[in-house]
């Protein structure tokens, strides 16, 4: 079983004696830790500028930070806004085959900032996108977290499959955004400077540079990948995150360095 809080569901672990070596053994973790949604979250990152690029007839970098609270697409603003209130829905329910509020609340308690931050980035977004405003869609998704916390008690409860499903659009949506901001962050996913002068210049510059990439993504996966999952539902212990976290900041580095995703 995993080492995850008492809620959580339990993930498989190779017991000490399991045949193979060391990189066999880390491999099996990783596909017991991984779930559909981590899978759909890479493809997602390497392929989502270009498909974005093809819809819009532009460029696929993002416009800039300043631009995605400035600019005006209503397209773009709808599907924002629609899996922020499919999110919102899933706040709203309770799971029909997991834990009871009761038993997740502990777990709920310590996401509930992290999703009300990330509910306010991209439905302010959204909003500024569809309406041309994003101050409305500040107080909008206060609002809304509110009630739909609220409702979770009077609510029908909702199996955790169709939970999952509800809060995929919003992480694929946040993705998009977050790629924005990786538009205006000259060089710090693209690994390829670290090797312009050699391998012993790498080996100075790639710890600095990949701790700064870490850091740059955690607050970012908290918000808006861990946070909306976890409310779905309440899933693995630290170490099976971490996997996700790992996997998901090696698919960054890997899309922008061989393709340019964030140049």
């Amino acid at each position: 079983m995993s080492g995850g809080p008492p809620d959580s569901l339990p993930l498989p672990v190779l017991p000490p004696t399991a045949t193979g070596g060391r990189a066999v053994q880390l491999m099996r973790l990783v596909r017991d830790a991984l779930r559909l949604e981590d899978l759909i979250l890479i493809v997602w990152v390497a392929f989502q500028p270009a498909l974005l690029a093809a819809l819009r007839g532009g460029p696929a970098a993002g416009a800039g930070v300043a631009d995605a609270f400035s600019g005006h697409d209503p397209l773009t603003g709808l599907i924002e806004l629609a899996a922020a209130a499919a999110a919102l829905l899933c706040v709203a329910t309770r799971p029909a085959d997991g834990p009871t509020v009761g038993q997740g609340s502990l777990i709920e308690r310590g996401v509930v900032g992290p999703l009300t931050g990330g509910f306010l980035l991209v439905t302010a977004v959204g909003s500024q996108n569809l309406f041309g405003s994003g101050d409305a869609g500040f107080g909008l998704a206060l609002g809304a977290v509110v009630v739909a916390v609220l409702l979770r008690a009077v609510l029908p409860a909702v199996p955790s499959a169709w939970r999952r499903a509800l809060v995929t659009p919003y992480v694929l949506v946040s993705t998009s955004l977050f790629s924005t901001v990786l538009a205006q962050v000259d060089g710090l996913f693209d690994m390829r400077g670290a090797f312009a002068s050699g391998a012993g210049g790498a080996i100075q510059v790639l710890p600095p540079l990949v701790g700064l990439v870490v850091l740059f993504c955690a607050v970012f996966y908290l918000m808006l990948v861990y946070a909306p999952r976890q409310m779905a539902q309440p899933d693995g212990g630290a170490m099976a995150w971490l996997l996700r976290f790992a996997v998901f900041v090696i698919a960054e580095i890997v899309a922008t360095t061989l393709f340019g995703v964030a140049a």
